[in-house]
């Protein structure tokens, strides 16, 4: 019974690691492994270091317990009460650390004097903690293991949805390299200037003067990176590759699994295409099976910057949060120049999290230090912890600096490319200081829904595009040019959808003109 005593503090520590994932089934599932180890080995250190100190063993096992509960639920504390705390984001921050500071030592000095009912206490830690991470454990591995991704078949075994026959593989043909370049959250020309006042003519006649086809009246088909790639990357609205999902469902993992096992890659690998993709930071968003995964030797990612803000440690890691979100942009610029160009073709796919919040970078590619909480929360998730100018301001700064870094790597590209390539600069949607997830009828729809969008598409290809062309009809053009495609051309239709209801869509196309 002893060693069982001793289980409380390591249970209540793997807690909120097996309780974000849980929440955020799109995880890679190897993501959470490296924090559970350290989340282990810190408790394990503690016990050790509390032994020569607090000599009883259940005295010992509570108050590590109660420290852990207290440290990791600091977060989700703050964020309960955050609206009733001092109006300055660090001030109120500070202020709540001092009371929960309080609070702990206080219920850390009342265990120390208990004499009576500590070992019933200690058992009750015992039995909380051992059923908080067996209720998790049935809700993330049953839905895993078990019975699949609800909701989800991978695409490429639905064969009504592939319009490419083995007729028009071409042995020996050298096909174009392919880059699709997500800048998440880039609005286009219009809305930049209407809601921004950015005049942003000068990228785009650099885009032209090097051939690209600019789509000035391009719309996104859903408001949401996961909704938009899935959708983009299969080139079928979401209705037609997750039929039958529960409307009501939260859960985010059927999507991830579009994305990650989608038609476009299944497609290029029939025509030997190799895949390579970057790490983006967003769990949606990691590509790492059946590809080449490009990504900075540290970084922390959506899961581990979750995981960090639900403790008090961004008091002394949020620089490093944001500084690794700021080098991880860079890095994809930096990877995107190399890549080597073989005798076998390839598709780089990269999803840039700019100029979208947190936003990271001056005009000039200065560092910019935001005084919050690292989050990649937009619209109403980032005004409400700061003001609608502050989002303009900052999204403008970050779009003249991506601007740069974009012109950098177009002309690389093109410079190095014996065969020329294909490249497709798309957001996944527009900007977001006048959304709000909740509301769609208080949301600006034509600023969320007006994204950016830009093709270079060699041998006249660009003739197929439309001006008002969507994310869903992009690689339908490029596989019936390039490839002997016969995919018919959608109809454009625009669906808004909440964050928290994903598959509540609701059509807006109309309002978005």
């Amino acid at each position: 019974m002893k060693k069982i005593i001793a289980l409380p503090p390591f249970l209540l520590g793997l807690f909120p690691v097996f309780y974000i994932y849980s929440q955020r089934k799109e995880t890679i599932f190897e993501t959470i492994l490296v924090p559970t180890g350290i989340v282990f080995l810190m408790i394990l250190a503690l016990w050790l270091l509390l032994i020569p100190l607090i000599k009883d063993r259940e005295k010992r096992t509570l108050c590590l317990s109660l420290f852990v509960l207290f440290f990791f639920s600091f977060g989700y504390a703050y964020t309960t009460f955050k609206e009733y705390l001092p109006r300055a984001v660090e001030e109120g921050y500070f202020f709540f650390f001092f009371i929960w500071l309080i609070l702990l030592v206080s219920a850390l000095f009342v265990i120390l004097k208990m004499n009576k009912g500590k070992t019933s206490l200690a058992h009750f830690f015992t039995f909380m903690a051992g059923g908080l991470i067996l209720f998790l454990l049935l809700d993330i591995f049953p839905i895993r293991c078990w019975f699949g991704s609800p909701g989800f078949q991978p695409v490429k075994k639905n064969k009504d949805l592939l319009q490419i026959q083995e007729k028009s593989l071409i042995p020996g043909m050298r096909w174009p390299n392919i880059y699709y370049l997500i800048i998440d959250g880039y609005g286009r020309s219009d809305i930049l200037k209407d809601f921004y006042n950015l005049n942003n003519q000068e990228f785009i006649d650099f885009l032209k003067q090097k051939g690209f086809f600019v789509a000035d009246k391009s719309r996104a088909n859903y408001p949401q990176t996961a909704l938009s790639l899935a959708s983009s990357l299969n080139f079928h609205y979401i209705d037609q590759l997750l039929k039958g999902i529960n409307p009501a469902s939260d859960n985010r993992e059927p999507l991830a699994n579009l994305i990650r096992d989608n038609l476009l890659f299944y497609h290029l690998k029939r025509f030997n295409y190799s895949i390579i993709t970057f790490a983006s930071g967003k769990s949606e968003t990691e590509i790492k099976k059946g590809v080449e995964q490009l990504a900075p030797r540290w970084s922390f990612s959506e899961f581990h910057n979750l995981l960090i803000n639900s403790t008090p440690l961004p008091l002394i890691l949020k620089g490093w949060q944001y500084q690794s979100h700021r080098e991880r942009v860079l890095f994809i610029f930096k990877e995107l120049e190399k890549v080597p160009q073989g005798t076998d073709p390839f598709l780089a796919f990269a999803h840039i999290i700019a100029p979208h919040p947190p936003f990271v970078f001056g005009e000039s590619g200065e560092p910019v230090q935001p005084n919050r909480n690292f989050s990649l929360g937009d619209g109403d998730h980032f005004t409400r912890n700061s003001n609608r100018e502050e989002y303009r301001q900052s999204y403008t700064k970050e779009v003249l600096f991506l601007n740069k870094k974009l012109k950098e790597v177009i002309q690389k590209i093109l410079a190095q490319s014996s065969v020329p390539p294909i490249i497709i600069l798309q957001a996944d949607h527009g900007p977001g200081s006048y959304l709000e997830w909740r509301h769609p009828e208080n949301t600006n729809l034509r600023e969320r829904m007006s994204n950016f969008t830009a093709c270079f598409l060699p041998g006249q290809g660009e003739q197929k595009l439309s001006p008002t062309i969507t994310p869903v009809n992009i690689f339908r053009i490029i596989l019936n040019q390039y490839f002997g495609g016969g995919y018919p051309l959608l109809k454009d239709e625009i669906y808004f959808a909440s964050l928290s209801r994903p598959y509540q869509w609701i059509k807006v196309t109309e309002k978005t003109e």
